[in-house]
């Protein structure tokens, strides 16, 4: 073979290979999630999707990882709208499953903009725990290990984050600025299973940093003080777990046992001021429940407000 030949070779198949990242890439669906309006229990996301011309189904998600049910957060969506090039699209949802839309892409557009508002009582003035499932937003029929997402996350000043995605924004969890922070892409399938808790008084700590693949807590208090923990406070078990005690918190743990590399548990707020005190509430609150008996569980709330939460990234 000759040179010439060779160097053509080589040639096309870097021109193939640049177009084949390039289609990839515009083919991941860019999801801004906005946390800004945590304190006020309201979440925004923008979804961008490429698209082509002719008939679109796009859905929400309705089973969801460890809830054994169709419990999707339809409910708490809403504010939901399209566009192509900067002009309202119209849609409708289908009458049998609601959640999934459909719409009608008109010719010559190649990109579609969506926006959807997530009403839920997961945030307070300094904290906020997302579910990605709060404000996905996909091609429907396809399965989801199979559909790229791409996730940017926006928090208020100076709040921090904890989350097993890749962060690919500079982003320091000692000192954290708030803001926006753009992640690696991954699957839908992954980013379900990667929630992000964020909160004003945010610590994170490196838990035996000579292991890998590495691992950390982070904590979130409701002060300053209430996130910064020492080696005498974990040897007196000041922030033990607690026990599951609503549908959100057996999800977490139903996730935990599920989960390997690259997850997030978030468990129930902790008081980590009286560890004896929370010891025998908790026996007065299981007497309490004997002596009424047998009786429903309250309002479900999906994933309780985070006060700790630990995660395993890889070594990179």
């Amino acid at each position: 073979m000759s040179e010439s030949l060779l160097r053509l070779l080589i040639l096309s198949c870097l021109l193939a290979t640049s177009l084949l990242n390039a289609s990839a890439q515009q083919n991941v669906i860019q999801i801004h999630a906005d946390l800004t309006d945590a304190p006020r229990n309201i979440y925004h996301a923008d979804v961008d999707l490429s698209v082509r011309r002719g008939p679109l189904d796009l859905i929400t998600p309705e089973w969801i990882p460890g809830t054994h049910g169709p419990e999707g957060p339809i409910l708490d969506i809403t504010g939901v709208r399209f566009e192509v090039d900067s002009k309202p699209l119209p849609w409708h949802r289908d009458p049998v499953n609601t959640y999934e839309y459909h719409l009608e892409i008109p010719a010559g557009a190649s990109m579609l903009h969506a926006h959807l508002d997530c009403i839920n009582t997961r945030a307070s003035r300094t904290s906020a725990t997302l579910e990605w499932e709060d404000l996905l937003l996909y091609p429907a029929h396809v399965p989801v290990r199979e559909i790229a997402v791409q996730p940017t996350v926006i928090v208020p000043a100076h709040w921090g984050i904890g989350t097993s995605l890749k962060p690919l924004t500079p982003y320091d969890p000692q000192d954290p600025a708030g803001g926006k922070v753009q992640y690696a892409p991954t699957t839908v399938e992954m980013l379900e299973d990667s929630p992000v808790v964020t909160g004003l008084y945010f610590h994170e700590y490196a838990l035996a940093p000579d292991v890998s693949p590495k691992h950390f807590m982070d904590v979130i208090g409701q002060g300053a003080a209430r996130s910064h923990a020492t080696s005498e406070t974990a040897d007196r078990g000041e922030l033990e777990r607690t026990e599951p005690n609503s549908e959100g918190a057996r999800r977490s743990e139903c996730k935990a046992r599920r989960c390997a590399v690259g997850c997030v548990l978030c468990v129930k707020s902790i008081d980590a001021s009286s560890p004896a005190r929370r010891r025998s509430q908790s026996r007065s609150d299981r007497r309490a429940r004997e002596k009424e008996g047998p009786r429903k569980d309250p309002p479900r709330s999906r994933h309780p407000s985070p006060a700790i939460a630990s995660r395993i990234t890889n070594a990179s």
